[in-house]
């Protein structure tokens, strides 16, 4: 009966050298296949940082596209040259696709800005020519550029209402939501005399 017994129990041990040996296993599959999932958590997780990432550079470059479709087209503007005094010594024209507010100065290198629009915003329309004076009446001094800048209209009763979606600044106390450079031209070339 002793022998009987000690084989049972060498049989239970044996079965429990197994039980332990598959669990062993299973528990080495367990953490492999964890470690696994752990990979392929940090790979998904770093192809969604990548992701994001491009999103917002589409976003970006979305709201830049935007931006510029928004800015003023100045293609079409001319310089126009008096034949006599005491008029400007030129100025500036242009018709805007939309209404803005605008303030203009002229410059002259080695020299203070000249403010064209006296201090104020100059609401500006669609469709209407927009003519700026280069100087005062009479003047000699001929600017080297002038630079414009625009914001988007001010809310206005019946009016055209609009807004760049881009973020930038669209009020006149913030800097231009458009600072354009127009380099004024020597030559008369071909420019309107009036």
């Amino acid at each position: 009966m002793t022998s009987a017994l000690a084989v049972a129990a060498l049989f239970i041990s044996l079965v429990a050298l197994a039980v332990a040996w598959w669990n062993g296993n299973s528990a080495r599959r367990s953490a492999d296949a964890a470690e696994g999932a752990q990979q392929a958590a940090d790979r998904s997780a770093d192809a969604a940082k990548d992701s994001a990432e491009a999103a917002r550079q589409v976003a970006s470059a979305e709201l830049e596209r935007d931006h510029e479709s928004y800015r003023p087209d100045l293609s079409q503007a001319k310089f126009a040259y008096p034949r006599s005094r005491p008029k400007p010594p030129f100025e500036y024209t242009f018709v805007p696709s939309r209404r803005y507010r605008l303030r203009a100065y002229a410059g002259k290198a080695g020299e203070p800005m000249r403010d064209l629009t006296d201090g104020n915003f100059r609401a500006i329309t669609s469709g209407v020519s927009v003519s700026i004076a280069a100087a005062e009446a009479g003047a000699e001094a001929h600017p080297d550029f002038l630079l414009l800048q625009f914001w988007p209209p001010a809310p206005a009763a019946g009016e055209e209402v609009w807004m760049c979606p881009c973020g930038r600044p669209t009020e006149p106390s913030e800097q231009p939501h458009w600072d354009m450079r127009v380099e004024v031209p020597r030559k008369r070339g071909k420019v309107v005399v009036f």
